[in-house]
């Protein structure tokens, strides 16, 4: 029994390997990133109309809720610019550590693969992209 030491894996990427797991993080955040921007306009038309019925988007609102927001004298293209500029700034907040992360640690695995999560899931938490494709308003799929 050996104490003390222990064998560890390396975490540290170099040479072409470094450059390689760098060119595929690049153009993943950049097709995330360009998803995502894409996905704001039809986003915002979806929000600004009231929904009728079952499975609205949560952030969809009713003809009922569309009335009180004119009873307090707001627009519903003011409720849905309103969302839309939180899910910016929440998904601007995500590349922008993403990229932090990406600049100072790109040659640790578990930096690029955190960076790159924060990256992928902007979209599915601010709920554009996803919602728009269950609804197959101008899905790219």
């Amino acid at each position: 029994m050996t104490t003390g030491s222990r064998a560890s894996t390396p975490t540290r990427l170099q040479g072409r390997s470094l450059v390689v797991v760098r060119g595929i993080w690049i153009a993943l955040m950049v097709t995330a990133v360009a998803i995502w921007l894409i996905s704001i306009p039809p986003y915002f038309d979806l929000l600004r109309l009231p929904c009728a019925g079952q499975g609205c988007d949560l952030l969809a609102l009713s003809q009922l809720e569309v009335d009180a927001l004119r009873g307090m004298g707001l627009s519903t293209d003011f409720y849905a610019g309103y969302q839309i500029v939180w899910g910016i700034v929440g998904a601007l907040a995500h590349v922008l550590l993403a990229l932090l992360l990406f600049w100072r640690r790109s040659d640790e695995w578990v930096a690029i693969f955190v960076s790159l999560t924060l990256v992928l899931m902007a979209p599915l938490f601010f709920q554009t992209a996803p919602k728009l494709c269950q609804k197959r308003t101008r899905c790219w799929v």
